[in-house]
């Protein structure tokens, strides 16, 4: 078994050789050709030229200074801290909707907007029994979330929700703050 197991390897070493002499000719017949223009050019490239000293800096000093600039953007790129991981919390779900948010540049919710948990557009507030309390309601599914309490404005709905946010955000600190 052994013997006609390195005979089928003896075979297939032969054919590669083979096919890899049949592509190497091929490409040397066709490259060597482009060896005498790359000859060519070279000697067009090198050959002795009255330059003013002016068109020989100027590149020169343009590309240093593209050099220097890259170098500059990297360094201040990699000297910015990486923002908490907190701020990665955008989106939880709060009262049977999906609600979802952005920071400012003090760390202070914005834009909360609330969501369809069934078709992911964004929910209206409507008032109901009397306009004393509000339902989220989604215009494109027709379904309804669950009513905040007697008297609560939707004003005060969203600060309900930012207060839910910080407490989620205080009792996972810990765990986020691991994962900086």
């Amino acid at each position: 078994m052994r013997l006609v197991k390195w005979m089928g390897a003896k075979i297939a070493d032969n054919i590669a050789g083979v096919v890899l002499t049949a592509i190497g000719s091929v490409l040397f017949v066709y490259l060597m050709p482009m060896w005498e223009y790359i000859k060519l050019a070279w000697s067009w490239l090198s050959a002795p030229v009255q330059v003013a000293m002016g068109f020989v800096i100027l590149p020169f000093l343009i590309i240093v200074l593209i050099a220097l600039g890259l170098i500059r953007s990297f360094m201040i790129r990699r000297r910015l801290p990486m923002p908490p991981a907190w701020l990665s919390y955008r989106e939880d779900e709060f009262e049977g909707a999906v609600w979802r948010w952005g920071y400012d540049s003090n760390g202070q919710i914005e834009r909360l907007v609330p969501y369809c948990k069934k078709c992911d557009c964004a929910l209206e507030a409507k008032k109901f029994g009397l306009g004393r309390s509000i339902a989220m309601y989604c215009v494109d599914c027709n379904h309804s979330y669950s009513a905040f309490g007697p008297n609560v404005s939707p004003e005060y709905a969203q600060s309900i929700i930012v207060r839910l946010i910080d407490r989620n955000l205080r009792r996972n600190y810990n765990r986020l703050k691991a994962e900086e």
